[in-house]
C-alpha cells in the first residue's frame, strides 16, 4: 500500500520533467534564432562599400500568415487541454478550486506563448511536433491514465486515449517530416531521414501499447465483465470455457439470472 500512495507523486514529478524538456527543447531553437537575428542587427558597418549599400536585418525568417496563426491557436487549445487534465485531473481526487484553476491558466498561457512565438520567429512546424511529442508522453504517463493499474472510487479517470494519441501522432509525424523532410524521400540528409524515421517507429510503438493497455483496462473494468473473487470461480470459468456453445449459452444465462436476482 505504501509503494502505491508513492507512485503518484513519482508519476506527477515525472510528468513535470518531461513537460519542461518538452517545453525547453521548443524554446532552444527559438532562442537561438533570436540571438543570432540580434547579433546581426546589432554588427557595426565599418567599409566604405557597406556604406552604400546598406543590408537591411532580417528581423522575420520566414513569413507569416494568418491561416498559419489560426492552425497555431489550434494545436495550442488541444495541447492545453490535454496536458491540463494530465495535469490536474487525471487520476485525482475532483477539487475545483482556486489553485487548480490557476494551474490549469498557467498551462494555457505557457503552450500558447511559446506556439504563437514559434509563429512569430518562423518555427511553428518544429515546434509543434516536439510540443506533439511531449503532450503525447505526458498523456500517457499520467496517473489516471493506462499505465495506473489501481485507483480509488473517488479519483477521476483518465480520458480515452483513442483520439487524443492518434491526433498527436499525425501531428507530430506530419509537422517533423514536413520541417526536416520526408524518410522516404531524398530530400533532406541521411542522417535526418534516420532520426525522422527512429523518432515515428518509437511514437508507434509507445502509442500502440498504451492503447492496447487502455483496452485491456476498459475490458477488465467493465461491468459486464464477470470478476473472479475466488480461485474457484476462476477455475470453473475455465472449465467452462471447455465445453460446447450450447451449453456456454444455458451456462451464461443462468449466471446473468442469478445475477439479477440478487439485486
Amino acid at each position: 500500500m505504501i509503494v502505491e500512495d508513492k507512485a503518484f507523486p513519482i508519476k506527477e514529478i515525472l510528468q513535470i520533467v518531461i513537460l519542461l524538456l518538452g517545453v525547453l527543447s521548443a524554446l532552444f531553437p527559438l532562442i537561438k534564432k533570436y540571438l543570432e537575428v540580434r547579433e546581426k542587427s546589432v554588427e557595426p558597418q565599418t567599409s566604405t562599400v557597406e556604406l552604400k549599400h546598406p543590408k537591411a536585418p532580417e528581423l522575420t525568417p520566414a513569413p507569416r500568415s494568418l491561416f498559419d496563426l489560426s492552425f497555431v491557436l489550434i494545436c495550442s487549445g488541444l495541447y492545453s487541454l490535454l496536458l491540463a487534465d494530465s495535469l490536474v485531473i487525471s487520476g485525482r481526487t475532483p477539487s475545483p478550486g482556486s489553485i487548480e484553476i490557476l494551474k490549469v491558466l498557467f498551462i494555457t498561457l505557457v503552450v500558447v506563448v511559446t506556439m504563437v512565438w514559434a509563429w512569430l520567429r518562423g518555427r511553428s512546424e518544429s515546434v509543434t511536433g516536439f510540443l506533439a511529442i511531449t503532450t503525447l508522453i505526458v498523456l500517457i504517463i499520467s496517473p489516471g491514465g493506462p499505465l495506473s493499474d489501481s485507483r480509488s472510487a473517488d479519483e477521476e479517470v483518465g480520458i480515452s486515449l483513442w483520439v487524443p494519441v492518434i491526433s498527436l501522432m499525425i501531428l507530430a509525424c506530419s509537422m517533423l517530416i514536413y520541417k526536416f523532410g520526408s524518410p522516404l524521400g531524398g530530400s533532406g540528409t541521411k542522417q535526418n531521414r534516420m532520426i525522422i524515421t527512429a523518432i515515428v517507429i518509437v511514437l508507434s510503438v509507445i502509442s500502440s501499447a498504451a492503447l492496447g493497455k487502455q483496452y485491456v483496462t476498459d475490458v477488465v473494468s467493465d461491468e459486464r465483465v464477470p470478476k473472479f473473487r475466488t480461485a474457484e470461480a476462476k477455475n470453473l470459468v475455465e472449465d467452462v470455457k471447455t465445453w460446447d456453445l450450447p451449453d456456454h449459452r444455458l451456462f451464461y444465462r443462468l449466471a446473468s439470472e442469478t445475477m439479477l436476482a440478487s439485486v
